[in-house]
């Protein structure tokens, strides 16, 4: 089975696996209120591949049509394509899913192209990097990743937390402890990516990564409660559904050898992770820009169906969304014209370009949406639901109210009804702190930025313009310096520690 349909994806949920919703256990989550919807939504993804081969799909070495999701890039061309199959996925989801079925294969991409130095060269784990990303696209799984730890106070020793840790090993394979505190979609997935983020006070038996089913005994995951539910007048983007961001906790867990990846410390695991994490922060970068067409879309047809499209506030917030909109897409076009093959062979978008896109993208969110605010105004707070538009006494004045020359009353109210979903609700809530800390916030993205960019040429292009040294030399070193820099995965590492645990204890900062 290359290709999946979307009732096998369902029928493969129903799987006893332990999901927990409002302190309850759930018997089947394709039937459980609240989170069945988003289910069929990624079913109807499956068979929008289905459905349209020619377009979203590929040959492997047997002639099977494989989904787009698992493409290996070779080359610009396929990279773009690879981008084509991302916004289909966004555009028929809104751009409102970070988690969608070709994402989290993407840091096991990363992985493979990067295998040998990801396993630390032990042969079986390079093997079962090899081994999994074949099992994954023949299934063409729906796959989660667990990579976010507790938060806690800094100077608490990290074995005092519930971060997930290896407390046995056997011939079978090791035995997990612990709670990793946000696995976005595991309640859908078929099977979750488990790893660590640099950190300090990491040691061996707590840098570990591993795929394993959702279904394994001992495996529990708890749902947050369900956003953006109601009917589909009212809250447009429950016919979506709400991709529930879970805990997943493990009970003495065993994971089999043949499941694990590598098995690391804290200086490899600040090394080696960034590493595996460029093609999925491009394809963020992507997803972004879709959502991005869906909020000009409201910033136009409100003001529209309001009357007030030519005014300054409306032309502002327009102009706004287009730039946020045009810029997004820069920083993505230009991540695949500066392209680099691997040695691998795999085509990687440029991380400098990737990662001042997300920063841009990040810093800038709240401030587009927040237009919304302003050009819907009121409007966003008293707009009719569908009930009270079919009530006999009250519907015909509220049609008449809320009609124009460009949209009917219901139109009009659907239309704002989004826009409260996206940016005004628990749902819209959520979507904007998911945009914001999706991957590290704004300034820790900034970090990264500097701590992947050789600064030295531009150094010496400054001296060399105040008098100090060549000119020459330092002009052609510039020149080569902007068609193209490596990354130092190291510092981009630590930068990444860095931002998300700023302060350390006296141990931990005198550690090597």
């Amino acid at each position: 089975m290359a290709l999946r349909t979307g009732a096998e994806y369902l029928q493969a949920l129903r799987d006893g696996r332990e999901v927990y919703l409002d302190g309850k256990r759930v018997d089947d989550v394709t039937t459980e209120p609240g989170l069945s919807i988003v289910g069929r939504t990624f079913a109807r993804m499956y068979d929008l591949v289905g459905a349209n081969q020619e377009a979203l799909t590929w040959r492997d070495e047997e002639g099977r049509p494989v989904s787009g999701t698992w493409l290996q890039p070779r080359d610009r061309d396929q990279l773009g394509w690879r981008r084509l199959f991302t916004e289909t996925i966004a555009r028929h989801t809104g751009g409102l899913f970070g988690r969608p079925q070709d994402y989290v294969p993407l840091f096991h991409l990363g992985m493979l192209d990067v295998k040998t130095d990801f396993s630390r060269g032990d042969k079986r784990f390079e093997q079962n990097i090899e081994r999994y990303w074949r099992h994954a696209r023949d299934k063409d799984l729906m796959l989660s990743h667990g990579f976010i730890d507790v938060q806690s106070r800094p100077s608490q020793p990290i074995n005092e937390t519930v971060v997930p840790r290896i407390v046995g090993r056997n011939a079978d394979g090791i035995i997990v402890r612990g709670v990793k505190t946000v696995a976005t979609f595991a309640t859908h997935a078929d099977e979750v990516l488990i790893g660590s983020v640099p950190r300090a006070g990491l040691t061996e038996d707590h840098v570990v990564y591993f795929s394993i089913p959702i279904a394994t005994p001992g495996l529990r995951v708890v749902a947050r409660s369900v956003y953006g539910t109601g009917n589909a007048f009212d809250h447009p983007v429950s016919q979506y559904g709400d991709e529930n961001d879970c805990m997943i906790i493990f009970d003495d867990v065993l994971v089999p050898w043949e499941r694990v990846f590598s098995m690391a410390d804290e200086k490899f695991c600040a090394t080696i992770f960034p590493r595996i994490t460029e093609w999925a922060h491009w394809s963020i970068l992507v997803r972004l820009a879709v959502k991005a067409e869906v909020l000009a879309g409201l910033y136009a047809l409100i003001p529209d169906m309001m009357g007030r499209a030519q005014q300054p506030q409306s032309q502002e917030a327009v102009g706004e969304i287009l730039r946020y909109l045009i810029t997004l897409r820069a920083f993505i076009h230009a991540s695949e014209d500066q392209s680099s093959v691997t040695a691998a062979g795999h085509c990687m978008p440029s991380p400098q370009y990737v990662t001042a896109g997300r920063a841009y993208s990040v810093e800038h969110y709240r401030r587009v949406t927040g237009y919304l605010h302003d050009i819907a105004s009121q409007g966003l707070i008293n707009m009719p639901v569908q009930a009270a538009f079919d009530n006999p006494t009250i519907g015909p004045t509220l049609e008449s109210m809320f009609a124009g020359p460009r949209a009917s009353a219901r139109e009009r109210a659907r239309i704002t009804r989004l826009a409260w979903d996206m940016v005004c609700d628990s749902f819209g809530s959520r979507q904007t702190l998911f945009e914001l800390f999706n991957a590290l916030p704004w300034t820790g993205q900034r970090g990264l930025l500097v701590a992947g960019f050789d600064l030295e040429p531009y150094r010496r292009l400054a001296r060399a313009t105040a008098g100090i040294g060549s000119l020459e030399t330092a002009a052609a070193d510039a020149a080569k310096a902007a068609r193209g820099q490596g990354r130092d995965y190291g510092a981009v590492g630590q930068a990444f520690a860095d931002a998300r645990w700023a302060r350390k204890s006296p141990t931990e900062s005198s550690r090597p």
